[in-house]
């Protein structure tokens, strides 16, 4: 399963290698990509991830995930 969502905060490179990084550390992921220019990430997973989740660990780092419908 395939989430979608913009990630906020994120400037430089190491930005997007370290929402990468922490994204693919979730319990049950399967990969993540995170597109800098776009300010987008695609979380891949077995099950979905909960927001509350995914929230979490990115907003403890300083980035906003702004999630759609």
């Amino acid at each position: 399963m395939k989430q979608k969502f913009t990630v906020l905060n994120m400037n430089c490179k190491h930005c997007q290698q370290r929402v990468e990084t922490m994204l693919k550390a979730l319990p049950g992921a399967t990969g993540a990509k995170v597109n800098l220019a776009a300010k987008t990430a695609v979380l891949t997973a077995k099950e979905p991830i909960s927001r509350e989740t995914i929230t979490a660990i990115l907003t403890e780092a300083g980035y906003q995930p702004v999630f759609g419908e």
